[in-house]
Order: structure tokens, then sequence, then C-alpha cells
């Protein structure tokens, strides 16, 4: 059989010194750890350079201000309605769906209604410039009345 030499401790004669070399400031892993936090509580109270002292933090430039924002020509009234009259009905249908008294057939209604609100935002897309920051947000609130209107005819909400 091969002969297996025994394990020694790391810094043992005829070894490296440590696995990861010497510790901080030249200590040796002999050093007892109560004596190395005593040399660091002493360096922040003497107040070492370049250390923060306690309840200083990193200095942090303020925000510039850059005044009010008005909405412009992008951000149309008739987007700014829609999107309020979306928000509207689904929070009807978001309040219809965690009632337990309200049954499907009760729901229907404010789906059918969810669905005409999906094609007046479909119509309002499509006369949209592509660039629009509007057109984004009402192309989100068609995808998501499209989706419930599915999971609802699905079956999903049974």
């Amino acid at each position: 059989m091969t002969d297996i030499t025994p394990i020694q401790p790391s810094g043992a004669p005829g070894r490296p010194e440590g696995a990861h070399g010497p510790g901080p400031a030249g200590k040796t892993p002999g050093d007892s750890f109560a004596k190395l936090l005593e040399e660091a509580a002493r360096a922040d109270r003497t107040g070492a350079a370049g250390a923060l002292s306690p309840g200083q933090g990193v200095p942090v430039s303020p925000t510039p201000y850059i005044g009010p924002i008005q909405p412009g020509p992008a951000i149309q009234a008739a987007v700014l309605d829609l999107s309020h009259r979306f928000l509207a009905l689904a929070e009807k249908f978001q309040t219809q769906l965690a009632d337990p008294k309200a049954s499907l057939r009760d729901i229907a209604p404010l789906v059918k209604d969810l669905e005409a609100h999906r094609d007046e935002l479909t119509g309002r897309i499509a006369a949209l410039p592509a660039g629009d920051p509007g057109r984004g947000l009402l192309e989100e609130m068609a995808s998501l009345v499209s989706t419930e209107s599915v999971k609802f005819h699905r079956g999903d909400y049974v």
C-alpha cells in the first residue's frame, strides 16, 4: 500500500504558512480573534486615516430640480380618458371576482364592457403614431383585457 502522511495543521514545520497566506497586517493564524478585534476597535477610536467615524455616511449629491412635468402633445386627453375608464372597469372586475357572492352570470356583463373597451382601445392605438408613449400604455391595457376575457370564457374563474 501507499504510505499516507498524516495531516498536519497549517503552519506546521515543513508546510506552507497557511492555506490563505498570512492574515491581516502580517498576523499569523495563531493570533487570537479577541486580540485582532481589540486592535481593530483601537484603530477606530483613534480615527485611522480614511475610516468613517460613527454616524458618518457616504456623501450623496442632491438630485437636480428639473421643474414641473407638463403633459405634452404626446399624452393626449383621449389617452388619459381611456386609461381612467379602463382602470375603473378593471377595479370593478377585480372586486366582482373577489366577491364570493357574485356569480359568473353577475360578472359576464362586466366582461362584455371590458371587451367593448378593448375594441375602443384598439381603434385608438391605430390612430396614434408609433413613437407615442401613450401607445404602449394602451397596448398593455388591451392585452390585459384580452387575457382576462379569454380566461373568463375558458372557465378559469369557475
